[in-house]
């Protein structure tokens, strides 16, 4: 519990960190290329309007949200801002050419309108596509992230002629004009174009040949694991004090003067455990001795039923693999199944042939199975 407490509060923690870092990082890059507060104010404008939109739509969408589904959508702050970077730079190049703010703003839609389109439709479908995931995490993501993005594009669109129809010619607030400049960059493909090409080809390659030997993480606590818990400290700290591992179950046991008597008395102790189990609501689960050992008269009904089973294992196995098959697993985790399955069916088959009564602690490891 302390475990599941400490990694929520953790990632609520470093959502809004995250969610404040990304405003803040692009707020601070867009000022040192604009070096204007109101540049990065009419910026970032649109982007508010589509992050509360989009806040909106997930809270009529999901009852709940994955926390870290939540702390990614900080790339729409990048993501958003780049519509109006493009409406803005054109439309400082429209007045520049001494076009009134009508006809400016005519032409930007004319010419960078579709192109700014085309670029959020590409995101739009990219992240739509992670909708197709069974993951429920990368469904919302996916979702999230899409109508971000088309929130982003429809507020960049609508707010961005209204905005530059306001401001007009004021001496306080101007347009945003980019003061950052790349003369290097601009002039780096008159040199060597076929070389640079090369270049990036080779570069493409050796990433690709690299990529394909990349392995996933399989173990869960490396994925879903925060660092920097508490909680593992504190379980061994109190573990040490007591002298007691409280990971481990509490162990109940008794003796007896007779096996057979003292594993019925079980039996009856376990059906006390289960009642409390549903009346109480504390007792989380138990294992008992009595699972593993059986009473003599139980046994031999169980060598019967045993019996039973294996004689129409076969009929089982053809009904297992029928309804596996319905299930739409991937072919090495449906040969996973049909695996444990057959050892299943190879116990009960041992199991068959022991005598009744057969003393456990030869057959321990094979009952347990």
């Amino acid at each position: 519990m302390a475990f599941h407490h400490e990694s929520d509060v953790l990632f609520e923690k470093e959502m809004v960190f995250i969610l404040l870092s990304s405003f803040l990082l692009v707020s601070a890059f867009l000022m040192f290329a604009y070096r204007r507060f109101s540049s990065v104010g009419l910026l970032m404008a649109p982007i508010a309007v589509a992050v509360g939109g989009n806040y909106c739509v997930v809270w009529l969408t999901y009852n709940e949200i994955n926390p870290v589904v939540m702390g990614t959508t900080g790339i729409l702050y990048g993501l958003g801002t780049d519509y109006g970077v493009h409406l803005w730079g054109r439309y400082k190049e429209e007045l520049s050419k001494g076009a009134t703010i009508p006809t400016a703003l005519f032409n930007v839609f004319q010419t960078a309108g579709p192109p700014v389109f085309l670029g959020a439709a590409t995101s739009i479908i990219a992240f739509l596509s992670l909708c197709l995931s069974r993951l429920p995490v990368m469904g919302q993501f996916g979702f999230v992230c899409a109508t971000g993005v088309a929130i982003a594009l429809m507020a960049s669109l609508f707010m961005f002629p209204a905005l530059a129809i306001l401001i007009g010619d004021s001496k306080w607030v101007s347009y945003p004009k980019m003061r950052a400049r790349f003369a290097f960059l601009s002039t780096l493909f008159q040199h060597k174009p076929k070389v640079l090409v090369l270049a990036f080809l080779l570069l493409i390659s050796v990433a690709f040949y690299y990529g394909l030997h990349l392995t996933y993480e399989r173990d869960l606590l490396k994925v879903f694991m925060a660092s920097g818990l508490k909680s593992m400290k504190v379980a061994d700290q109190i573990s040490r004090k007591f002298q007691s591992n409280f990971s481990q179950p509490t162990l109940l046991s008794f003796d007896v003067l007779n096996l057979d008597r003292g594993i019925k008395i079980q039996r009856r102790v376990d059906e006390i455990l289960v009642h409390l189990m549903k009346q109480e609501g504390e007792i989380a689960t138990f294992d008992s001795v009595s699972y593993l050992t059986a009473p003599v008269q139980v046994q031999k009904k169980n060598v019967d039923e045993l019996s039973r089973i294996v004689t129409r294992w076969p009929d089982y196995r053809s009904i297992f693999i029928g309804r596996m098959s319905r299930l739409g697993l991937s072919d090495p985790s449906a040969k996973k199944m049909l695996t444990a399955f057959d050892k299943v069916g190879k116990n009960f088959s041992e199991l068959k042939v022991l005598p009744p009564g057969a003393p456990g602690t030869e057959y321990t490891d094979l009952e347990r199975s």
